[in-house]
Parts: structure tokens; C-alpha cells; sequence
């Protein structure tokens, strides 16, 4: 559909040949100006925080 939008980004480090994060998530169009993001995101290596986190957003100038 023309209101919901799936995508997926991944950041690799070159020096240390790991992938540190990958996310997965969902745009959805909200009112006309306006997107909701929810997002899972998994990471990797020397971190304080979790390997594993949720996101949700709000995206003003929603581009699907």
C-alpha cells in the first residue's frame, strides 16, 4: 500500500569487520504531513546497552 513502507538498514564497521547494527522497521503515513516509525534493532560488539531494542517515532516530513 501507498501509506506503509518496510525497510531495513545495516551499519558495518570496516575496521573491525562487524556488523554493529541492524534495524528492520515500518512507515506508516499518519494525517498528511506525518509518518510513524516503529522500529526493531538488533546490535553488536562492546556495548553498554542492550543487543536488542524497539524504537517508535514520529517523522515529520514523511516521504513514502
Amino acid at each position: 500500500s501507498e501509506n506503509v513502507k518496510l525497510y531495513a538498514t545495516t551499519r558495518y564497521d570496516s575496521e573491525t569487520g562487524v556488523f554493529y547494527e541492524q534495524r528492520i522497521g515500518i512507515m506508516q503515513r499518519a494525517l498528511e504531513r506525518y509518518g510513524l516509525k516503529y522500529e526493531i534493532r538488533f546490535y553488536d560488539g562492546d556495548r553498554r546497552e542492550d543487543d536488542f531494542g524497539i524504537s517508535l517515532g514520529i517523522d515529520l516530513f514523511d516521504e513514502i
